[in-house]
């Protein structure tokens, strides 16, 4: 029995590291594309210079901040993380998303940059805990992109 798991391990090992030696080419487009990278060295996975970004989102250094700057590969305000607009019982109103920048219906940006619970995860305990000792509630507050605040706790 225990030379039956050894050959087994043994073969399961072999293939694992065939795998990992061979890649899949990329496709074409991906393979002639120039890298790069954002100013904390992650890559940037899309082409900020393709034709038609500058058109959608504005040339470099001229992007709208509450949206999706192409160039540094962020969002702002209107796409994750930002305040939404809500109804008249306090219903997070759904519908075209901030730029379009996914085109699935979601919460609408209302405008004002971050919700306040955004911006207290952004400078802290210090500015967090007085915010939830009076609104308990925001724990599970809904604001752009469809974040909560879990979700903002690693942006």
């Amino acid at each position: 029995v225990w030379m039956f798991r050894a050959v087994v391990l043994g073969a399961a090992s072999s293939v694992l590291r065939l795998a990992r030696a061979v890649k899949p080419p990329l496709p074409p487009r991906v393979a002639n594309m120039q890298e790069y990278f954002r100013h904390d060295g992650v890559r940037i996975t899309h082409d900020p210079y393709s034709p038609g970004m500058s058109e959608k989102y504005g040339k470099p250094g001229k992007t709208d901040n509450e949206g999706f700057d192409p160039y540094a590969d962020t969002v702002g305000a209107g796409i994750y993380g930002g305040i939404v607009k809500r109804d008249d019982q306090g219903n997070v109103v759904v519908g075209k998303q901030y730029q379009n920048h996914n085109p699935r219906p979601g919460p609408i940006y209302a405008g004002g940059g971050y919700t306040p619970m955004n911006e207290a995860l952004r400078k802290g305990p210090a500015a967090l805990a007085p915010l939830l000792n009076k609104y308990p509630d925001l724990v599970n507050d809904i604001s752009t992109g469809g974040a909560t605040p879990l979700h903002m706790c690693g942006m």
